[in-house]
């Protein structure tokens, strides 16, 4: 094991411990709280606010359906398997100012840096590299590509990426292709994509030990508290029997398939790097996909991300604030046909 994998493990270790220490599932379940404020995160898609327990301790909580709620909680269970990070959720109603209450997710607070992780991976330190790395495994596992620049916020001295929102956790399993450019949408792209870009320009070096350890850890998870866990967040999230079937399929074969998945990737990384130090050794026509794949993504995280993606979400959480306030129910999504 190397020097930078020992100190990740321990910069880690430190951040589990400070999320050990918050109230956990149980006791977010049944915490008397109140809401305080209702200054949500500026890039969040609902609406949110911060709320505060008789014993003076303070949560957030979002505004969300069943599913998503599901999705966090189930998240939660599955990264444990794995020792991940990650922030405890329950499902709870509380009520914004002057309205009903709502239904939604609450979690405790985590202290972080109040900043968000820089765009450009050259500014990133190598432990910020190092788990962003290993996260990838458990974001792909989970089918939540959602993973754009502010799901995440800096933890502790060292300042480690923790992934704060996965209420979108099993949407993504039909994506079955990973590659550097693997995206939710066409406006929305993972930051980790613009450390890949990186390391295929040469521009950063990358060691690749920790994401294959991730793998390998995956891989090795019993499928039984998995199908347990799969079961819950079926019930929870209220869907039908033949959606959950489907879920289970596609996370199953997913598993089973990540020790190749990733293997490909990496393979891929280390040829295309390798390739671009010779010129003429890549066809024009790869060249020019890569090319054009690239600038997009670039537009995406360095500019859209800020200018596009975060004005519409604005405007879409105070539609549902409003709709909210006057007690209507939570809009249909007509390409899914469920409440989103």
């Amino acid at each position: 094991m190397g020097k930078r994998t020992r100190r990740a493990d321990r910069a880690e270790l430190g951040v589990r411990r400070v999320l050990a220490a918050l109230p956990g599932p149980d006791e977010l379940a049944t915490a008397r709280v109140e809401l305080v404020s209702t200054e949500g995160p500026s890039a969040g898609s609902r609406p949110a606010g911060v709320a505060e327990g008789d014993d003076g301790r303070r949560y957030f909580f979002k505004m969300a359906p069943p599913e998503h709620v599901a999705a966090e909680i189930f998240a939660h269970e599955v990264r444990a398997l794995g020792a991940r990070p990650t922030v405890p959720t329950a499902a709870r109603r509380l009520a914004f100012a002057g309205g009903t209450p709502v239904a939604g997710m609450l979690q405790p607070l985590v202290e972080h840096a109040g900043v968000r992780l820089p765009t450009d991976p050259m500014q990133w330190t190598e432990l910020q590299r190092e788990v962003l790395l290993r996260e990838h495994p458990w974001e792909w596992l989970l089918g939540n590509l959602d993973t754009h620049i502010d799901q995440y916020v800096l933890v502790g001295p060292d300042r480690l990426p923790l992934n704060i929102d996965w209420d979108h956790a099993l949407e993504d399993l039909e994506v079955d292709v990973l590659d550097r450019f693997t995206k939710r949408s066409f406006a929305i792209a993972p930051i980790r994509n613009a450390l890949y870009d990186a390391f295929a320009r040469g521009d950063v070096e990358l060691n690749l030990r920790g994401l294959r350890r991730e793998v390998r850890r995956i891989a090795r998870i019993d499928e039984e508290p998995l199908r347990a866990a799969l079961h819950d967040w079926a019930v929870r999230a209220g869907v039908t029997e033949d959606r959950a079937d489907r879920v289970a399929s596609r996370f199953f074969a997913r598993k089973r398939a990540i020790g190749a998945t990733f293997q490909a990737l990496m393979t891929e990384l280390v040829y295309e790097r390798a390739a671009r130090r010779k010129p003429g050794s890549l066809p024009i026509r790869v060249r020019a996909r890569i090319a054009v794949n690239d600038a997009w993504q670039r537009l995406v995280i360095d500019s859209l991300h800020d200018k596009v993606v975060i004005p519409w979400l604005r405007l879409y959480r105070r539609a549902l604030a409003v709709r909210a306030a006057l007690g209507l129910a939570p809009e249909t999504d007509r390409r899914r046909g469920r409440r989103r």
